[in-house]
């Protein structure tokens, strides 16, 4: 009878064990859950964080005394408003943000181009479906009734009056080479800023750079007016 209840009593024993087997593998279970939800949250937060940080670093705008503001903003609904590059002034110039007075038609010029911001890039096209750099130029140019003009980089870089690069002005147009050929084609702004439809990077389509980026800079040939 004794034997009986030992034996007995090890079964209990033994399933006891069990059920805190079980139970201690499920909290083990359970904790690594929650530690490895955690780790991601702290993870996805830092990476928010910095996000947030270079979202109101490219924010920052630069407006001194009537120079351009080279950013474009994006609401809610992802329209893009545009702030503009120049204000008139009194006496019907504006202020170039350092390059002197230019003219109510560069003015214009640049506003036009401006209001292409966020237009795709596409091969051989001129207007809001999407555009080349070219095609940009030359839709520009026909908004603000210069006629129509060359459609490619080179033949416009033919067709533009030569101007030294410490000389450009608003709506001066800017020239790349890359072996050996004139394959692109931008709008300046002022300030060391351009304005141009691109195909490849990490902003495609019609979009604001500085002539002070390596790739730009390195590639730089040659500037240009079309304003006769």
């Amino acid at each position: 009878m004794k034997i009986k209840m030992m034996e007995k009593d090890k079964k209990i024993i033994a399933r006891f064990l069990k059920y805190l087997a079980c139970v201690v593998a499920f909290i083990f279970v359970v904790g690594g859950i929650v530690k490895h939800f955690s780790q991601g949250k702290n993870v996805e937060n830092k990476t928010d964080a910095v996000l947030d940080e270079k979202k109101s670093a490219d924010k920052k705008t630069k407006n001194d005394g009537g120079s351009w503001v080279d950013n474009v903003i994006a609401s809610t609904d992802d329209e893009k408003k545009l702030v503009p590059v120049f204000e008139m002034s009194d006496a019907g110039n504006v202020s170039s943000g350092g390059s002197g007075k230019i003219s109510a038609e560069r003015k214009n010029f640049v506003e036009l181009a401006q209001k292409y911001i966020g237009t795709p890039y596409k091969y051989g096209g001129s207007d809001k479906n999407g555009m080349d750099c070219s095609g940009f130029v030359y839709a520009v140019a026909l908004d603000a009734g210069l006629g129509k003009i060359p459609k490619s980089a080179a033949s416009l870089c033919e067709y533009a009056d030569r101007v030294e690069k410490s000389d450009m002005l608003p709506g001066d147009l800017v020239f790349f080479i890359r072996d050996g050929k004139i394959y692109h084609v931008a709008v300046y702004l002022g300030d060391g800023k351009i304005i141009h439809s691109m195909s490849d990077g990490s902003v495609t389509g019609v979009a604001v750079s500085s002539l002070d980026e390596p790739y730009w800079s390195e590639h730089y040939y040659s500037s240009g007016k079309i304003f006769k």
